[in-house]
């Protein structure tokens, strides 16, 4: 064994620059899986932690299980369950703020002053609490008024429905606000008029009565509240979450296909090592050295490559996961109006696990075929050279399956499915790496002929080298294919993305005018605007007819569903629809009957 990695050492440090070059593939494709899924999972927690600070630290926390606003009265059904000593209804909701200020968003948080202050303590450090009778005042914490730059008696400037409105700060919490957006309370009637919400809340907190076990109170309340509303905290199923979640996985996959791209290009650069060290391997033989020997040379030499490359990759992951997230907070911020405060990079185990074990492990692998056939070499065909011919033959059954492979791909290609064409992409990708040695000689020749009439001596010379070694000339060319691959598809996929936002822009939005919030991202932060706004735009000379629409969220057969609310007779005049099955625009009327809605592809689907 020492002898092994004594000559394995001796090989990587005499082709300096492509040990450095082949390293570099592992360092990618490590870096990719282990970097950007070091990213979310930071953020995923700095996300739980905005949430569970919404719900203002209390002992129970009922919300709708639609993310929707209820009536208050619940916050009497939960104080009758026995071991809740107290209960009371409150209305949350983040609210963008004027691009330019001190914070991109607050939270408006009503209350109703008698009974929240039986379920939380507020530590009021300078000032006074809200009272019932509290109308346009409001109080927040020391941390709050040091980002907003105002002191008790001074004024904050808030987007209502009706406009900007300015609240009176009548007092300073020494808690602060909980993590992520600054907290402004007011009282539910402030908060309700505000938003345009009046008698809706969107959670209900509750304070638990001394000894009372949390579990069995929490069930209690869901047998008497129904399957309606979600007990004991903020309803998980938010839209941003599971985004998240599955970006994890695609930045897996995308990792995954870094470091396949970079075990062809392993497998290739042991396949030339094969090669030019047939004389060397047939000296190690001649000389006592059996086949165990000759692999372990290789297989240790692989084993160096992906130990190094594996280290050099977590560290590049780490520099990626800090500056992806110093990049992407800023962005965060100003398009979702969410402050997560300060994240860290956090890498679980299972992405130390895999990140080490693909780095390694498919380094080790793109070197076993070539370690394998110079272990098979003697002493006496050391001394003949490698004829294209010999090498073929190994090819053949590789071939075979390849073309059996295209043949599968073809009809799943053309499947109007999209799991169907997504499985015979890889299938068309897979089998065009199998027949890559028989395609070299015919596309060599081809390429020659071509470049013959400038420079007769590169193209006879350039084709004898590929026809040489097909199989090393198809291991190169399928790293190319699978980076060109990887990157047309992302930079397809994106491209698409785009198009189709754009084309249906283009095609719902009829209107001459759109008046939007800041972000494209409707309802989240934005308050919207009462009748007011309508009419004074209604009454804008050159302005002949104004639609609006109202957003809110639902669950159906226990999905999440945004509803979108609009009026039948006025929207057709601004704005249309792309309808599909046997669906027209004359269907829109049906949507004034009552008990009635349309829905798009995916929710069909």
């Amino acid at each position: 064994m020492n002898v092994s990695l004594t000559l394995a050492w001796r090989y990587l440090w005499g082709r300096k620059l492509r040990t450095l070059l082949t390293t570099l593939a592992v360092v990618f494709g490590v870096a990719i899986i282990f970097g950007l899924n070091g990213m979310l999972p930071g953020m995923i927690d700095a996300f739980n932690r905005t949430l569970v600070g919404a719900a203002g630290q209390v002992d129970l926390s009922v919300t709708s299980a639609s993310n929707g606003y209820f009536d208050p009265a619940i916050a009497e059904e939960v104080s009758d369950v026995e071991g809740v000593a107290a209960a009371t209804p409150a209305l949350r909701r983040p609210v963008g703020m004027p691009a330019g200020g001190p914070v991109t968003a607050i939270q408006i948080v009503g209350i109703e002053p008698r009974t929240a202050m039986q379920v939380r303590e507020f530590a009021v450090a300078s000032g006074r609490m809200l009272a019932a009778g509290d109308r346009g005042n409001a109080v927040i914490g020391l941390d709050t008024a040091e980002k907003l730059r105002v002191r008790l008696g001074g004024h904050i400037t808030v987007p209502t429905v009706s406009g900007v409105e300015r609240l009176a700060v009548v007092g300073l919490l020494a808690s602060g606000s909980s993590p992520g957006t600054p907290e402004v309370y007011v009282t539910l009637a402030d908060a309700g008029r505000m938003l345009g919400t009046p008698g809706k809340v969107s959670n209900v907190d509750g304070r638990l009565t001394p000894g009372a076990d949390r579990a069995t109170v929490e069930e209690a309340t869901r047998r008497a509240l129904g399957a309606d509303y979600n007990v004991g905290g903020l309803s998980t199923e938010n839209q941003l979450l599971a985004s998240l979640k599955v970006s994890q996985f695609a930045f897996t996959m995308f990792g995954v296909f870094a470091l396949i791209m970079g075990g062809f290009i392993i497998l290739n650069t042991f396949r030339t090592l094969v090669s030019e060290r047939r004389h060397d391997i047939g000296m190690l033989r001649a000389i006592g050295a059996d086949r165990r020997t000759v692999l372990g040379v290789f297989l240790a030499q692989s084993v160096l490559q992906g130990v190094l490359g594996t280290a050099l990759g977590l560290a590049a992951g780490y520099l990626l996961a800090a500056g992806g997230i110093a990049g992407i907070t800023p962005i965060w911020r100003d398009t979702l109006h969410m402050d997560l405060g300060v994240i860290q990079p956090q890498f679980t185990p299972a992405t130390w696990a895999l990140a080490i074990l693909l780095g390694v492990g498919v380094t080790v692998l793109g070197a076993i075929i070539p370690a394998r056939q110079a272990a098979r070499i003697t002493p006496l065909e050391a001394l003949r050279p490698q004829l294209a011919e010999v090498t073929e033959r190994g090819h053949r059954k590789a071939v075979l399956v390849g073309w059996i492979v295209l043949g599968l791909s073809i009809p799943l290609l053309v499947w109007r499915n999209s799991t169907a064409v997504g499985i015979g992409a890889v299938f068309f990708l897979v089998g065009l790496i199998l027949i890559a040695p028989v395609l070299i000689e015919p596309l060599s020749r081809a390429l020659s002929r071509i470049i013959q009439p400038f420079s007769p001596a590169t193209a006879d010379l350039a084709n004898s080298n590929l026809t040489r070694q097909p199989g090393r000339a198809a291991a190169t060319a399928s790293a190319i294919l699978i980076s060109l691959a990887v990157v047309v598809s992302m930079v397809g996929l994106i491209a698409s993305i785009f198009a189709g936002f754009f084309d249906y822009i283009d095609k719902s939005l009829g209107s001459d005018f759109v008046l939007i919030p800041q972000g494209l991202i409707l309802g989240g932060s934005h308050v919207g605007a009462d009748q007011d706004l309508v009419d004074r735009i209604a009454e804008t000379p050159g302005v002949s007819e104004v639609a609006t629409m109202r957003i809110g969220m639902a669950k159906i057969n226990g999905g999440q569903v945004q509803m979108v609310g609009i009026d039948p007779e006025t929207y057709p005049n601004v704005a249309s629809f792309t309808f599909s099955e046997d669906t027209s625009e004359a269907d829109l009327a049906e949507l004034g009957t009552g008990r009635t809605m349309m829905v798009n592809g995916i929710y069909a689907a």
